[in-house]
Protein backbone atom coordinates (compact mmCIF):
# COMPACT_ATOMS: atom_id res chain seq x y z
CA UNK A 1 0.00 0.00 0.00
CA UNK A 2 1.30 3.23 -1.06
CA UNK A 3 1.60 6.46 1.28
CA UNK A 4 -1.12 9.14 1.32
CA UNK A 5 -0.55 12.35 1.04
CA UNK A 6 -1.04 15.54 -1.59
CA UNK A 7 0.17 14.66 -4.85
CA UNK A 8 -0.84 16.33 -8.45
CA UNK A 9 -4.64 15.78 -8.16
CA UNK A 10 -4.89 17.94 -4.82
CA UNK A 11 -7.95 20.17 -6.80
CA UNK A 12 -9.73 17.22 -7.31
CA UNK A 13 -9.03 15.59 -3.72
CA UNK A 14 -10.43 18.89 -2.48
CA UNK A 15 -13.40 19.06 -4.96
CA UNK A 16 -14.20 15.63 -4.14
CA UNK A 17 -14.09 16.41 -0.80
CA UNK A 18 -16.07 18.96 -0.17
CA UNK A 19 -18.87 17.52 -2.22
CA UNK A 20 -19.28 14.85 -0.11
CA UNK A 21 -19.05 16.38 2.97
CA UNK A 22 -21.86 18.66 1.58
CA UNK A 23 -23.86 15.19 0.58
CA UNK A 24 -23.41 13.35 3.68
CA UNK A 25 -24.47 16.43 6.00
CA UNK A 26 -27.39 16.78 3.81
CA UNK A 27 -27.95 13.33 4.36
CA UNK A 28 -27.80 12.76 8.14
CA UNK A 29 -29.58 16.26 8.19
CA UNK A 30 -32.35 15.09 5.64
CA UNK A 31 -35.28 14.78 8.54
CA UNK A 32 -34.84 18.25 9.25
CA UNK A 33 -34.18 19.72 6.38
CA UNK A 34 -36.56 18.16 4.11
CA UNK A 35 -39.02 16.42 6.38
CA UNK A 36 -38.00 12.98 5.50
CA UNK A 37 -35.49 10.70 6.37
CA UNK A 38 -33.60 8.95 9.57
CA UNK A 39 -34.30 10.86 12.45
CA UNK A 40 -31.53 9.15 14.34
CA UNK A 41 -28.75 10.63 12.64
CA UNK A 42 -29.81 14.27 14.46
CA UNK A 43 -29.22 12.72 17.72
CA UNK A 44 -26.33 10.51 16.38
CA UNK A 45 -24.73 13.62 15.08
CA UNK A 46 -25.63 15.34 17.89
CA UNK A 47 -27.38 18.41 16.20
CA UNK A 48 -28.80 20.74 18.57
CA UNK A 49 -26.66 19.63 21.86
CA UNK A 50 -25.74 23.28 24.06
CA UNK A 51 -22.05 22.98 24.85
CA UNK A 52 -22.20 26.03 26.93
CA UNK A 53 -20.34 28.28 24.72
CA UNK A 54 -20.89 31.94 26.11
CA UNK A 55 -18.02 33.98 25.06
CA UNK A 56 -16.54 34.79 21.16
CA UNK A 57 -13.12 33.07 22.68
CA UNK A 58 -14.80 29.77 23.55
CA UNK A 59 -16.50 30.03 20.04
CA UNK A 60 -13.47 31.09 18.32
CA UNK A 61 -11.44 28.35 20.29
CA UNK A 62 -14.03 25.41 19.54
CA UNK A 63 -13.98 26.02 16.10
CA UNK A 64 -10.29 25.92 15.95
CA UNK A 65 -10.33 22.26 17.58
CA UNK A 66 -13.65 21.29 15.96
CA UNK A 67 -13.65 21.92 12.86
CA UNK A 68 -9.88 22.39 11.79
CA UNK A 69 -7.79 20.46 14.36
CA UNK A 70 -10.10 17.18 15.24
CA UNK A 71 -10.54 16.60 11.38
CA UNK A 72 -6.68 16.37 10.53
CA UNK A 73 -5.88 14.54 13.92
CA UNK A 74 -8.55 12.03 13.62
CA UNK A 75 -8.45 11.48 9.95
CA UNK A 76 -4.61 10.76 10.61
CA UNK A 77 -4.90 8.53 13.01
CA UNK A 78 -7.95 6.40 11.96
CA UNK A 79 -7.48 6.50 7.96
CA UNK A 80 -4.19 7.42 7.57
CA UNK A 81 -2.50 5.72 10.31
CA UNK A 82 -4.99 2.74 11.68
CA UNK A 83 -6.48 1.92 8.84
CA UNK A 84 -2.84 1.23 6.86
CA UNK A 85 -1.40 0.02 9.77
CA UNK A 86 -4.47 -2.86 9.83
CA UNK A 87 -4.31 -3.23 5.65
CA UNK A 88 -1.01 -3.57 5.67
CA UNK A 89 -0.96 -6.77 8.69
CA UNK A 90 -4.25 -8.27 7.08
CA UNK A 91 -6.36 -6.61 4.42
CA UNK A 92 -8.17 -4.00 3.28
CA UNK A 93 -11.42 -4.81 4.21
CA UNK A 94 -10.45 -5.69 7.67
CA UNK A 95 -8.52 -2.80 8.09
CA UNK A 96 -11.55 -0.52 7.42
CA UNK A 97 -13.67 -2.37 9.72
CA UNK A 98 -11.34 -2.05 12.38
CA UNK A 99 -10.71 1.41 11.73
CA UNK A 100 -14.48 2.59 11.35
CA UNK A 101 -15.33 1.03 14.36
CA UNK A 102 -12.57 2.43 16.27
CA UNK A 103 -13.65 5.92 14.87
CA UNK A 104 -17.47 5.37 15.81
CA UNK A 105 -15.96 4.24 19.19
CA UNK A 106 -13.91 7.26 20.03
CA UNK A 107 -16.82 9.59 19.57
CA UNK A 108 -19.29 7.39 21.26
CA UNK A 109 -19.54 9.86 24.54
CA UNK A 110 -18.91 13.40 22.79
CA UNK A 111 -22.63 13.51 21.15
CA UNK A 112 -23.62 13.25 25.21
CA UNK A 113 -24.09 9.12 26.32
CA UNK A 114 -25.86 8.17 23.05
CA UNK A 115 -26.30 4.68 22.61
CA UNK A 116 -23.46 2.37 21.35
CA UNK A 117 -25.06 1.02 18.45
CA UNK A 118 -26.46 5.12 17.37
CA UNK A 119 -22.42 5.47 17.70
CA UNK A 120 -21.64 2.88 15.56
CA UNK A 121 -23.71 3.26 12.99
CA UNK A 122 -23.83 6.95 12.94
CA UNK A 123 -19.97 7.59 12.86
CA UNK A 124 -18.83 3.94 11.84
CA UNK A 125 -20.83 5.12 8.35
CA UNK A 126 -19.10 8.21 8.35
CA UNK A 127 -16.06 6.13 8.94
CA UNK A 128 -16.31 3.77 6.36
CA UNK A 129 -17.38 6.36 3.84
CA UNK A 130 -13.72 7.71 4.75
CA UNK A 131 -12.09 4.80 4.23
CA UNK A 132 -13.68 3.97 0.73
CA UNK A 133 -13.08 7.79 -0.30
CA UNK A 134 -8.98 7.64 0.79
CA UNK A 135 -8.23 4.44 -0.81
CA UNK A 136 -10.17 6.07 -3.98
CA UNK A 137 -8.14 8.86 -3.73
CA UNK A 138 -4.89 7.49 -2.16
CA UNK A 139 -5.16 11.06 -0.39
CA UNK A 140 -6.12 12.31 3.32
CA UNK A 141 -7.58 15.32 1.50
CA UNK A 142 -11.16 14.42 0.52
CA UNK A 143 -11.81 12.71 4.12
CA UNK A 144 -10.26 15.54 6.41
CA UNK A 145 -12.88 18.19 4.41
CA UNK A 146 -15.82 16.03 4.53
CA UNK A 147 -14.96 15.55 8.42
CA UNK A 148 -14.52 19.48 8.61
CA UNK A 149 -18.06 19.86 6.53
CA UNK A 150 -19.79 17.85 8.75
CA UNK A 151 -18.25 19.36 12.26
CA UNK A 152 -19.29 22.71 10.74
CA UNK A 153 -22.68 21.87 10.34
CA UNK A 154 -22.94 20.33 14.13
CA UNK A 155 -20.64 22.96 15.79
CA UNK A 156 -22.99 25.51 13.47
CA UNK A 157 -25.97 23.97 15.28
CA UNK A 158 -24.33 23.87 18.46
CA UNK A 159 -23.64 27.29 18.62
CA UNK A 160 -27.12 28.88 17.12
CA UNK A 161 -25.43 29.61 13.44
CA UNK A 162 -27.69 27.32 11.96
CA UNK A 163 -30.66 26.47 13.49
CA UNK A 164 -32.45 24.16 11.10
CA UNK A 165 -35.98 22.47 12.14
Amino acid sequence: MEEFGVDENWKTDIILGTVLGILFTLFIRSDSLFGFGIPLFSSVFGFGTPYGITSYLSISTRFIVVVLAAPILEETLFRGALMTLITNMSNTTIGIIISSIGFALFHWNVYGGMALSASLMGAGIFGIISCMVMLYTNSLIPPVIMHAIVNFSIFSEQIGWLSIG
